[in-house]
């Protein structure tokens, strides 16, 4: 598994016409002044206003897990408190016969002291 993490920052999304996103299905991690917003499925895929802020800063626009080059898919979205969350996610390019999953990845991730920091979720 390798962890493709884009630092690249960039301007919030506009929709296709020139509008600021809508924000009640993003998902938030907050411990200020630092705050993770994800889409609905807690994901920072560059879109809207997803990313990695710190003191009203954008640090990252996108991070993702991949297996074997692949993004897998989000199933599970979790809120541990205000500045944590869980994701279980799916790979489907693994070498396994048949529909039904043989791996469930889980991702948690804290937002404290201006850092975004991946958390054993066995811990």
């Amino acid at each position: 598994m390798t962890i493709d993490r884009s630092m690249k920052a960039s301007r919030p999304g506009r929709d296709e016409e020139g509008r600021q996103p809508w924000l009640f299905d993003m998902k938030p991690i907050i411990h200020a002044p630092a705050q993770f917003w994800g889409n609905p499925q807690g994901v920072a895929d560059r879109r809207s206003v997803s990313g990695f802020f710190v003191a009203d800063r954008r640090i990252f626009s996108s991070a993702a897990i991949t297996v074997d080059g692949e993004r897998p898919i989000p199933v599970s979205y979790s809120q541990l408190g205000e500045d944590a969350s869980q994701l279980v996610l799916l790979p489907r390019n693994l070498e396994e016969e048949g529909v039904d999953p043989c791996v469930a990845l889980e991702a948690v991730n804290r937002v404290s002291g201006g850092f975004l920091r991946p958390e054993d979720p066995r811990a």
